[in-house]
């Protein structure tokens, strides 16, 4: 009789026998009980018993002396770690599930994040001791050839049977290409054509430290001629590396492709990123290099454990466990988030490709608009953001359309990037082609045909705390260009669930730097209808706020009635007004330091009541620098309900607002 875990079954409860039937179908397991602890990671046994079982990894050590299945489980839950946490060592609790079809998963939470072991079998199409599925095991080398078959399937596989990855535009996009073709061996810059826009590669990668070689205006010509392999940065030569192997003769790498000391042709060329980025055959998504030096085609960073080996001189493995991946597809925390997907340049060049690579910490990657593939082959939950692009734009629901904006531009405002000025420029792909999709004027990161709504956007301090102003000119202050830091709204998405509209638009208009309708704006105003509402505002030395609104009988309204989340730090400022008087107006602040202040200016200007339950208002003060327009300075919102406020806000007079 085969019997496990024999001490714990005499000192702790009886061993659970198999079900007759099952029995009969399995010859093999005749006679064997299971492990009180383990079920021998039978599937079966979980019918028996609870399932997930509540673990102990001390457990686990001491009945692994007598249960080899005890003791794959103690082998494997080493890999059951936080690789963010501070002290990295594997989690004493956890819990066992035995699923049938299934590997055997050891689980564990840790401050709100999950982590996860399987254990599987490694020989294919073989149900390892009856029990273990087979899973790929993960290659650990990028540069192997075992990657880069699994790079070519996906690769061949989209080109035959996906028409909407083939779907390319007509430009003459990219200027420059990279030729990197192996017949020669050369590296050269070359001036595009029709020929060699048909196939090349993008490269999107992080641009910390030492770029090493760039592109500038006296060494184009050389270029031209020849770029030597030692001249290249490890990332770069990775880059030309893996077209080679793909048989991909160009490459367009932003540093050697745009030259780097001519503002005019870098603002040609990124007016055009969303062409660039689309017409690539292939985008080269460098996730885990935070920098030009670092290499992505070097060994991953090691998940997965070998804990049976087969018998015999070859000493295969024949039971592994791997710990779920955690980052690109897999992601599903913050936490875990490799250095480019962190960058704001990356996050378009993310979205926009039809097809991407993606070379995380842990495996290769792939994602086009119509599927995804990892090497791990388990893609249960992927989590792939980009192809919402692809359907908002078959998409003609002007709402859903909002939307995904929104959402994209909440996930932007969470990334860094090193110049503050390329806030806009870094989204204008993206934001070509939602307005291609909208057919709307485009106003600094906000669509006219839906402006009212748009406005009400707000900081989400729960992400980083309030940020200083930008030091230098940005966008309009109505424009969440004009702010770093993660972006939210309150507003419904349109028209439809609104209530009421207390603002009529006069005119808006934004002047574009370069004449790049998406890019870069150097002015911008905003003229409104509505009614204006004086208010003071306190700010102390422990930087708590006091606002309270100003009526004839009193105060309308204070923080116990209304909420508001200022757009930046804020100070105070004195201005005269036309008849000589001099008083104090609230604005943002571009140092880091919170300034205590009070009785300082402020205006609120009612924009729209919902269906729902609140009221959104600008916060806004007199402008220091253009005496007579207002600036924002933040976002309130109220109960709808409240009667008081409304009734006073409805009796005032309506005037003419300019917000620049």
């Amino acid at each position: 009789m085969d019997t496990f875990c024999i001490s714990c079954v005499d000192t702790i409860s009886p061993s659970i026998p198999m079900a007759m039937d099952e029995r009969k179908n399995s010859p093999s397991l005749l006679d064997r009980t299971f492990c009180p602890h383990c079920g021998n990671l039978d599937w079966r046994s979980a019918e028996l018993d609870v399932n997930p079982r509540l673990c102990k990894r001390s457990v686990f050590r001491k009945t692994s002396e007598n249960c080899r299945f005890c003791g794959l489980i103690y082998k494997a839950s080493s890999l059951l770690i936080n690789p963010n946490g501070q002290e990295v060592k594997p989690f004493e609790s956890f819990t066992l599930s035995l699923y049938q079809k299934c590997p055997p998963r050891l689980q564990a939470d840790e401050d709100l994040l999950f982590f996860e072991v399987s254990i599987f079998g490694a020989v294919p199409d073989v149900l390892t001791w009856g029990i273990l599925p087979y899973l790929p095991p993960l290659p650990q080398d990028p540069a192997s050839d075992r990657t880069f078959s699994f790079v070519r399937r996906q690769i061949e596989d989209c080109s035959l049977h996906h028409d909407e990855c083939r779907i390319r535009r007509a430009t003459t996009a990219p200027k420059r290409l990279l030729s990197v073709s192996a017949d020669n061996g050369r590296i050269r810059l070359a001036r595009s054509d029709t020929h060699s826009r048909e196939k090349y590669a993008t490269l999107s990668y992080c641009w910390g430290g030492d770029q090493g070689l760039k592109l500038t205006k006296a060494d184009e010509v050389f270029f031209q001629e020849h770029i030597e392999w030692g001249q290249l940065t490890p990332l770069h030569q990775d880059a030309v590396t893996l077209c080679r192997r793909l048989d991909i003769p160009f490459l367009w790498i932003d540093a050697f492709c745009i030259c780097q000391d001519d503002m005019d042709d870098w603002r040609e060329e990124s007016a055009h990123m969303a062409d660039i980025y689309e017409n690539a055959c292939i985008t080269i998504f460098a996730a885990a290099c935070s920098s030009p030096r670092d290499s992505f085609l070097i060994p991953h960073t090691c998940v997965q454990k070998e804990l049976v080996q087969e018998d015999g001189a070859s000493s295969s493995p024949l039971v592994l466990a791997r710990r779920r991946l955690l980052y690109g597809l897999h992601c599903t925390e913050s936490a875990f988030v490799d250095p480019l997907e962190r960058r704001a340049w990356a996050f378009q060049e993310f979205q926009l490709p039809r097809r991407i690579l993606i070379y995380t910490s842990e495996e290769v990657q792939w994602s086009c608009r119509m599927t995804t593939a990892c090497e791990c082959a388990d893609d249960y939950g992927h989590v792939d953001p980009r192809n919402s692009l692809y359907r908002g734009r078959l998409n003609s629901d002007r709402m859903e359309i909002f939307s995904l904006w929104r959402d994209m531009v909440a996930r932007y405002s969470e990334c860094s990037m090193t110049h503050q000025r390329d806030k806009l420029v870094a989204l204008s792909g993206l934001a070509s082609r939602i307005g291609e999709m909208l057919e709307s004027p485009y106003l600094a990161g906000l669509w006219k045909v839906n402006l009212i709504h748009d406005l009400l956007w707000k900081m989400d301090r729960s992400f980083s705390g309030l940020q200083p102003s930008p030091q230098a000119y940005r966008a309009p202050t109505w424009s969440l260009a004009s702010v770093n830091g993660r972006i939210e709204w309150l507003s419904s998405t349109t028209s439809e669930p609104t209530r009421e509209i207390l603002v009529a638009l006069e005119e808006v208009n934004c002047t574009p730097k370069g004449g790049q309708t998406y890019g870069e704006v150097s002015d911008g105003y905003l003229r409104v209808t509505g009614r204006l509402v004086a208010g003071t505002l306190d700010i102390g030395g422990d930087n708590r706020h006091a606002l309270q609104i100003l009526t004839p009988f009193g105060f309308a309204a204070n923080e116990r009635f209304l909420n508001f989340a200022f757009d930046t730090i804020l100070t105070n400022t004195k201005i005269q007004q036309e008849s000589g008087q001099l008083f104090y107006t609230a604005c943002r602040s571009k140092t880091t330091s919170p300034q205590s202040f009070s009785s300082a200016h402020v205006n609120c200007l009612p924009v729209l009541r919902d269906s729902t339950e609140w009221q959104h208002i600008l916060l806004l003060a007199q402008s220091a620098r253009r005496p007579g327009f207002y600036e924002r300075i933040g976002l309130a919102w109220c109960d709808v309900g409240y009667m008081e406020f409304n009734k006073y806000v409805d009796g005032l007079p309506w005037q003419s607002i300019t917000i620049i």
